[in-house]
């Protein structure tokens, strides 16, 4: 994903939005393998070195007629492939210390002229057994400029400008509203789509179709609290939805244009998109899940006879698809559990009017009690509910199961 300020976007006819794409032509491909060469060649040299040259090349660039945000765009996604060196000096702050505290003593603190600045380097250097341009490296490597890159992720042309692409639309979906995707997937691939939804913590309800999974996504626009944490997830996702056989996705997304927000739609398929995006999606998603670990292991420390099974088997409700937190087991008892975290009170009450279908399911909806008070009416008996206080107190659980 790119900042905000190098997305770059087409607007079709006052009400389409689509990102503009750069294409695999001569000319970007020679862009992007100017830079790619540039960042392989600046490995052992330092970081201001290579942003100095950067800018040569921007300059250039501009004026061949190249977008800037195009480039810094390329810049952006190359930075994040730098490994830069850490200073292996132990004591290098011990050394910051002595040099400050001899400016200190002979200068009063305040060093105007260069050779006092070299005097200062010299005595330390004295002290210590190092060489001045030693002292001097290690007082510098605090400022990331100076620090020394190590090595280069290599990366080919091409693969940059399709991860360029990814990248905006990955922006642009930042900014919607609301995200549908239609996938044509199989059974063992849909469950690890709706799982993967459902650890990254985004609202969304899912509907079975005959190819697939239809998937609708609030959008982080629509979100009050934790927008870009939220928007993040949901740009950590879209590569692996189109992962699928084929996909389809519309969204409605909010942009600002001469200075007045609209919202626009978003439509794009993957016969459409083939030639722009990356072949291959090969980034691992970090699940944060500490409610869920946390509250399973307590269980089945202190759960008795109920047996606890996380990940169960997704549930059919017609044709929409409910996939609870856990399955609680007692000989010839099940109750489901699903914990309703960061949640909007919007989506709790959808999501139950969805859930009232399961008359013959039992379950248990864990509410986040700083969610504020919402009213759910007629719940039918096979749905208890348990609000919960950052973490799930065990005992209000096992009182729950009491009732089935």
């Amino acid at each position: 994903m790119l900042t905000s300020d190098l997305l770059r976007v087409k607007i079709i006819k006052n009400e389409h939005i689509r990102p503009l794409f750069v294409e695999m032509n001569e000319e970007n491909l020679f862009l992007a393998d100017t830079l790619i060469d540039l960042y392989r060649s600046s490995i052992s040299k330092k970081v201001s070195d290579l942003e100095d040259k950067l800018k040569e090349i921007e300059y250039n660039a501009e004026s061949l007629g190249y977008d800037f945000k195009l480039f810094r765009g390329l810049k952006s996604l190359l930075d994040r492939r730098l490994i830069i060196e850490e200073n292996q000096e132990s004591d290098a702050i011990k050394i910051r210390a002595m040099i400050f505290e001899l400016a200190n003593q002979h200068y009063e603190g305040i060093i105007l002229k260069e050779e006092e600045k070299e005097k200062i380097f010299s005595l330390v250097s004295q002290r210590l057994g190092k060489s001045p341009d030693e002292i001097k490296e290690i007082f510098n490597s605090v400022y990331e400029e100076e620090k020394k890159i190590k090595d280069f992720l290599n990366i080919s042309p091409e693969e940059l400008l399709r991860q360029y692409n990814l990248s905006l639309l990955q922006t642009l979906v930042f900014k919607c509203r609301k995200l549908f995707v239609d996938l044509e997937v199989g059974g063992h691939e849909m469950r690890n789509i709706l799982w993967m939804i459902k650890k990254l913590n985004l609202l969304f309800l899912a509907e079975k179709s005959y190819t697939g999974l239809n998937l609708a996504i609030d959008g982080p626009a629509s979100i009050i609290k934790q927008t870009e944490r939220y928007g993040t997830r949901i740009a950590k996702l879209l590569p692996h939805l189109f992962k699928a056989k084929n996909w389809h996705i519309r969204a409605y997304v909010a942009y600002k244009i001469r200075n007045k927000k609209k919202i626009f739609k978003l439509e794009l398929s993957k016969q459409e998109a083939q030639n722009f995006l990356p072949h291959a999606i090969n980034e691992k998603i970090e699940y944060d899940s500490y409610i869920e670990e946390d509250f399973s292991k307590k269980f089945y420390s202190v759960g008795g006879e109920w047996q606890i099974i996380r990940e169960p088997e997704p549930i059919l409700i017609g044709r929409d698809i409910f996939i609870p937190d856990f399955v609680l087991i007692k000989q010839d008892k099940k109750v489901y559990l699903e914990i309703m975290g960061f949640w909007s009170e919007d989506y709790i009450k959808r999501k139950i009017e969805k859930l009232k279908k399961l008359s013959n399911i039992n379950l248990i909806l864990a509410i986040d009690s700083s969610l504020g008070n919402i009213e759910i009416n007629n719940l039918s008996s096979n749905i208890y509910i348990v609000k919960y206080n950052k973490k799930i107190l065990i005992a209000d659980i096992i009182k729950a199961l009491n009732k089935f």
